[in-house]
């Protein structure tokens, strides 16, 4: 991989790095782990954190819901259409839902 002179992005700059065939992170080993664990674990803490936010504004003392709902919840919040653009979501699953009591 040839580092690009134009534009230069940290992702490319820690694939170089590591790179087995250029072999560039002899002697800095620890740094480009320390590089490496770092760029995870900020990426990781951010959605984490996120999935928390989301889990605490559904879930509260004054709603008694169980384990399977909340799961349920979460992966509607975390996957689901945003709520501005579900309408047609929403109304194909109640023609589907109010189907069923059709005679």
């Amino acid at each position: 991989m040839k580092l690009s002179k134009k534009r230069l992005d940290s992702l490319q700059l820690i694939r170089t790095f590591v790179d087995s065939k250029k072999a560039l992170f002899f002697g800095v080993e620890m740094i480009v782990y320390s590089i490496c664990v770092v760029s995870v674990t900020i990426s990781v803490e951010s959605i984490i954190e996120s999935f928390v936010s989301v889990y605490e504004n559904r879930i509260n003392t004054k709603r008694l819901i169980t384990e399977e709902r909340v799961h349920h919840e979460m992966l509607v919040a975390i996957n689901g259409t945003k709520l501005a653009h579900c309408d047609s979501l929403v109304k194909a699953s109640m023609e589907n839902y109010w189907r069923n009591f059709k005679h």
